[in-house]
This record gives structure tokens, C-alpha cells and sequence, in this order.
């Protein structure tokens, strides 16, 4: 009876503990979030007004993706943090020194949160990061130009084919994996 009672005792620890790796946020970092939101008040009205900075990603379930829209959004705090320092005050001689310090501390709090994005990014999302810059150019393309709807028109055939191709050659991949396991599950 015990012996059952330890296992089960085991098992709920073990699955607490595998729930709880994945999302994890540092005390320190949780707290700065706090001391900053104490700081940047705005009415409830507005917070949950039912229209998120950051809309949820794509559900697919496919992973890349959703890599890809995460690393979009660090992106994009990356550079709300950069705008949010840039805004803060500067100290100088004759400013209060409560204010000052104040500067001061939201300042270290905010390069706090800007080094963790960055250090995010640059551990998980490195090779998605040089995916969005190749993409921020097509933004940019000048529709209204006739320069560049001329080439555009002479390149639809190459983007056309590997666009079409890329599904099959994804099924393909998908194909070959699951005959893969099917070959591994016979040899076991």
C-alpha cells in the first residue's frame, strides 16, 4: 500500500515538474514585469478591450510556423523595449532626484527584459531571424512600378513551379518518415 501511494506520489511530481519546464519565467523577470506595469497604467478598459497587441499564432500545428510568428514577436518587442529606453527621460544636473532614480530604475528594468528577448532569440530562433530578414524586402516591393511588374511577370513562371512543387515535396518528406516508423516498428 505505501509502495503504491510513493509510486502515484512519484508519477504526480514527475508530470507537475514536465508541466512545468516548458514555461517557465524567472522570479526576477516576472517581478520586473510587474514593477513595470505599476509604472506604464493604463484602464482595464484598454488592456482587455478584446483586441491583443499579439494575437495568437498560427494553430496549425505546424511547428515552423509557429517558430516563425514567435520570432517575428520577439522581434517586434525587441524593438518596443529599444523605443520604450529611447523615451525615458535622460538624466541631467538639474533634474529631481527622485525622478532621477526612477529614470534610472526603469531603465535597468527595461535592459533587464531586452537582454532575456535577446538572449531568447539568439538561443531558439537564430535561423527563423535570418528568415524574416529575408522577408522584410518583399514588403517593400513597389507595386505601382512598371520596372518592377515587368520582372515580376518574367519570374511567375520559376516562383509559380517551386511554389506548386513545394506541398508534394513536403508530402514526400511526410511519406518517407511514416514509412520510416512503419520499417522500425516491424524490426522491434
Amino acid at each position: 500500500m505505501v509502495a503504491r501511494v510513493t509510486t502515484v506520489m512519484g508519477w504526480c511530481l514527475c508530470m507537475a515538474l514536465c508541466q512545468v519546464k516548458g514555461s517557465y519565467i524567472p522570479a526576477d523577470m516576472n517581478r520586473t514585469i510587474q514593477n513595470l506595469l505599476d509604472h506604464y497604467k493604463i484602464p482595464d478598459r484598454e488592456r482587455f478591450n478584446g483586441h491583443p497587441i499579439f494575437p495568437r499564432g498560427p494553430s496549425s500545428g505546424d511547428l515552423q510556423a509557429e517558430m516563425i510568428y514567435m520570432s517575428a514577436v520577439l522581434q517586434t518587442y525587441d524593438q518596443l523595449l529599444n523605443q520604450m529606453l529611447q523615451q525615458l527621460p535622460t538624466a541631467t544636473p538639474t533634474s529631481a532626484s527622485t525622478s532621477t532614480s526612477t529614470s534610472t530604475s526603469l531603465r535597468a528594468q527595461l535592459s533587464y527584459l531586452l537582454k532575456k528577448i535577446t538572449a531568447l532569440r539568439t538561443q531558439y530562433y537564430r535561423k527563423h531571424e535570418e528568415l524574416l530578414k529575408k522577408l522584410q524586402p518583399l514588403g517593400n516591393v513597389q507595386l505601382t512600378s512598371t520596372v518592377v511588374q515587368s520582372k515580376a511577370l518574367w519570374e511567375l513562371i520559376k516562383v509559380y513551379q517551386e511554389a506548386s512543387s513545394l506541398p508534394d515535396r513536403l508530402e514526400l518528406r511526410r511519406r518517407r518518415r511514416r514509412q520510416a516508423q512503419v520499417k522500425g516498428h516491424r524490426r522491434a
